[in-house]
């Protein structure tokens, strides 16, 4: 499986995430911005600003997006699913797990993303599986990373 980390066979886990070249893009992005933002920050702050605030504030905001989208991750675990998305970090034991499957990601057309269903009716995305469905591998990516998840899902 492509992108898929496995740890030693002892203490055997899989790790979806996002590609390797997002990830740099993400770091290279990231410290583009950082160091932008940290330049407009001294000169604003050596020059007694007030705008210092809100470069500081900028600053702030892209190290925690730039960081979260970076730990994009789903972590199987022997007992449990580790599910890091965008704004919200979640375990969920195998157990409560009913199913996967694939849906439309919110308010973006052209990108599906695989979905965990819970026994208790509530649905939960899993965003790092999330791909323009109609273009590329996308569809192929998708369904790969589907089967996966329900090959662990019934083989504890």
């Amino acid at each position: 499986m492509p992108n898929a980390a496995v740890g030693p066979a002892s203490n055997r886990l899989d790790v979806i995430r996002s590609p390797l070249a997002a990830r740099v893009y993400v770091v290279v992005f990231i410290c583009i911005w950082c160091g932008s933002v940290s330049a407009g920050l001294i000169a604003a702050a050596a020059h007694g600003s007030p705008a210092a605030v809100i470069l500081l504030l900028m600053l702030a905001f892209g190290l925690t997006l730039g960081y979260r989208i970076f730990r994009l991750s789903v972590t199987l675990g022997p007992h449990d699913l580790l599910v890091r998305n965008f704004y919200r970090i979640r375990r969920i034991v195998r157990a409560d797990i009913e199913g996967f499957r694939q849906g439309a990601l919110s308010q973006q057309p052209f990108t599906r993303a695989i979905y965990v269903l819970l026994r208790d009716g509530t649905v939960f995305p899993l965003d790092v599986t999330g791909r323009p469905y109609y273009f590329g591998r996308g569809k192929t990516l998708l369904d790969d990373r589907t089967q996966l998840l329900e090959r662990w899902l019934e083989h504890p």
